[in-house]
């Protein structure tokens, strides 16, 4: 339930129909595809996201390969965050095979938001997946949330190298010094370690990094040449 939540704190941030489905995108910076929903548009903002004129967005998030456990995910109607702007309330888990991969969807009411949180978990051949829909209250009525589903659930592994996810990114990376990348996140979020682990707490004496751009004061968009 935690790993739930933590994850979808960045997404909330950019929070703000049905018909025929597109061919397989390769997700930025990822190593997974998906085929998106007809009348969404592909943003990098800087976060790369699927985005609905309602405000309703889906993401992609890699995640390091482990296996999935529907009791991680505590009970129905669980609170977590009580009192905080994040606060959620679990409202439906189920375990289901996703194109031959294990997984689990998860339904979460983010009370202090007033948005529904719909999110796919897959267990992928060499990597994990956390594919995320965000629906504010006020888009409910201009978004079908089976044609959500549908697109989320379109999600497959397709493993790029290094360079390739690289690539992809919205920015080059100088020499890094002694560092290496530890993960690449939702298109543009980069952690570097000395170590050998992505987790901040699991090597404290070791140094991390996060490099994420954002749009800069006059509104500009992001150049992949600056």
């Amino acid at each position: 339930m935690r790993c739930l939540i933590a994850a979808l704190l960045i997404m909330l941030a950019f929070l703000g129909a049905a018909g025929a489905r597109a061919e397989p995108m390769q997700w930025p910076g990822s190593n997974w595809t998906l085929e998106a929903p007809a009348g969404y548009e592909f943003l990098r903002s800087p976060i790369a996201m699927l985005k609905h004129p309602s405000g309703a967005i889906i993401m992609i998030t890699d995640f390091g390969k482990q296996s999935l456990n529907i009791e991680d995910f505590g009970q129905i109607g669980e609170i977590e965050g009580a009192g905080t702007q994040n606060e959620g309330r679990l409202d439906a888990v189920e375990a289901m095979t996703v194109g031959g991969r294990p997984a689990i969807l998860a339904h979460m009411r983010l009370t202090r938001r007033n948005a529904e949180s719909i999110t796919l978990f897959i267990e992928g051949e060499s990597s994990n997946a956390m594919v995320t829909a965000g629906i504010p209250d006020k888009a409910k009525g201009a978004v079908d949330e089976a044609q959500m589903i549908a697109a989320m659930t379109s999600v497959r592994e397709n493993t790029q190298t290094t360079d390739q996810l690289l690539a992809s990114l919205p920015f080059v990376l100088p020499e890094l010094d002694g560092l290496h990348i530890a993960q690449i996140m939702m298109g543009s979020l980069v952690i570097l370690t000395d170590g050998s682990s992505v987790d901040f707490d699991a090597e404290p004496a070791n140094t991390h990094a996060m490099i994420l751009p954002t749009e800069d004061t006059e509104g500009r968009p992001l150049d992949p040449e600056r």
